[in-house]
């Protein structure tokens, strides 16, 4: 009702969050030694929230949304006995989710005129959208491993997936616009759309053993997540859909473990070959995905453990990844890059791109080191024990956002964690005291373009945090 804007816009800022869910696991084995799974799982979300829409000190663009969303799954596994040279799973998968949402997006009398609308919106504007998804998913899965020669064996597997995906909704604006410029304002919409897709993701690795704690493999897999529907408001006639994304990864590497098995060195090579990826980004208000032409991912893994004694445990992991677009001609375009085509304008133009072809992928640092050294021991005379972790993890510097706005830079990391605790007779009961990023390194978690004023916004990683930590299982 455009009566009830100015009570809207006045509502204090909130974010209320309801979470739940069951699991239910089934096993059994049969007199023939053959195994059956069954999983089945709920989850329940449901969200409020009333949001400063410009994220800045002026009120000038508000919004609201309310989710309410429902997921199911059930899978069924048949696992054989280990047979002379060969064994096998297989087993089917089914997948429905159903996800409702209400959202607001106005803008203030005050912001008309201020971007040359006063004649045109001269009492601002409230988008409303209602939307409906549903997503169903159905799979047949199997996979076989055959010793064929001595120290040698392959592995076969498949999956046949089936998903549909129904959108229906509205976006209606008041009052009613007499012009098209999303996602504050625009003609009234009556959404109704449905796709569905049908694929088949096969996989094939190779592994020789060298000797019983060192062996080589090499692997080849393809792998599929389906499309969708944005619900941003678009320009009329633009549905807001996207593809459906297709990948394919080729891994060589070893696993082995030396000096009567208290060192191991486990390592990785490996590229990912993606069509059609599902970018996404957010403009300030939604989070949108559009599909890039094609994108490759190339780099290694390695990680060593090491066991001196009983007592004490170190371990290291280093990963490369080089992420970079082949093909991506409509990226998202930078705050400044809009502004340039807006003149100031608070409305985000959906034909605003730019060509990200041979630039790096957003939120995919190239290096990540982490360490640690961890030592447990009794005290004597007691039945009790004492621990203590000690953790170091870096992460290079990346970008937040899909434009790559140098604006929107992660410089690199270094987090230290520590904890030191006491534990009772077959761990029972637990007691830590730990903190985390104990040097107080500064970094963010998550970083965006803001509307209106064509500026930034960030949500820092949590701080120096320390606490007190008690888990006691019931026998």
């Amino acid at each position: 009702d455009p009566k009830d804007r100015e009570l809207y816009f006045n509502q204090p800022w909130l974010n209320e969050v309801q979470v739940g869910g069951v699991a239910l696991e089934w096993n059994s084995e049969l007199a023939n030694e053959y195994g059956l799974t069954w999983l089945n799982a709920w989850r329940h979300y449901e969200n409020d929230s009333r949001f400063d829409g410009d994220f800045s000190h002026y009120e000038a663009v508000s919004g609201a949304a309310a989710v309410d969303y429902d997921q199911y799954s059930s899978e069924f596994r048949i696992t054989s006995p280990e047979f002379e040279n060969w064994d096998w799973v297989a087993g089917a998968y089914l997948y429905y989710s159903e996800m409702d949402t209400d959202g607001e997006t106005g803008m203030l009398e005050l912001l008309g005129p201020l971007f040359g609308f006063g004649l045109i919106l001269p009492e601002g504007s409230v988008n409303f959208d209602s939307n409906t998804h549903e997503a169903s998913s159905a799979a047949l899965f199997g996979q076989a491993n055959w010793s064929f020669a001595e120290d040698w064996r392959l592995t076969l597997g498949a999956r046949v997936t089936y998903e549909e995906k129904k959108r229906k909704g509205s976006q209606v604006t008041v009052p009613e616009s007499p012009i098209d410029a999303p996602p504050i304002a625009g003609p009234s919409l009556s959404l109704d759309d449905q796709r569905d897709e049908t694929d088949v993701s096969p996989s094939v690795s190779v592994t020789h053993f060298l000797r019983d704690d060192l062996m080589v493999y090499a692997s080849a897999s393809q792998g599929f997540k389906s499309g969708g529907f944005n619900q941003v408001r678009t320009l009329e006639g633009i549905n807001g859909e996207f593809d459906d994304e297709r990948s394919r990864n080729y891994e060589l590497g070893w696993k082995g473990s030396w000096l009567d098995r208290r060192l191991q060195v486990n390592g990785t090579l490996f590229y990912v070959d993606y069509d059609d990826f599902q970018a996404q980004g957010f403009d300030g208000t939604n989070i949108t995905v559009r599909n890039a032409g094609s994108l490759e991912s190339k780099g290694f893994e390695f990680d060593v453990v090491y066991v001196p004694n009983t007592r004490a445990t170190m371990g290291t992991a280093i990963g490369y990844n080089d992420a970079e677009y082949q093909d991506f001609k409509t990226g998202e375009c930078t705050a400044a890059q809009v502004f340039e085509i807006t003149g100031g304008s608070p409305f985000i133009l959906p034909d605003c791109v730019q060509d990200l072809t041979g630039e790096t992928l957003d939120n995919a640092p190239e290096w990540t080191f982490s360490t640690f050294f961890a030592y447990e021991d009794e005290i004597a005379g007691t039945e009790l024990s004492w621990f203590a972790r000690l953790e170091h993890n870096y992460t290079d510097e990346f970008y937040m956002a899909q434009d790559l706005d140098e604006g929107l830079k992660n410089d690199d990391a270094h987090i230290v964690n520590a904890r030191v605790g006491l534990f009772g007779a077959e761990r029972q009961w637990e007691l830590t005291l730990w903190g985390r990023n104990l040097t107080d390194e500064e970094s963010y978690v998550i970083g965006f373009d803001i509307p209106v004023l064509s500026g930034y916004a960030a949500i820092n990683a949590p701080p120096r945090t320390y606490g007190l930590t008690l888990n006691y299982r019931m026998e």
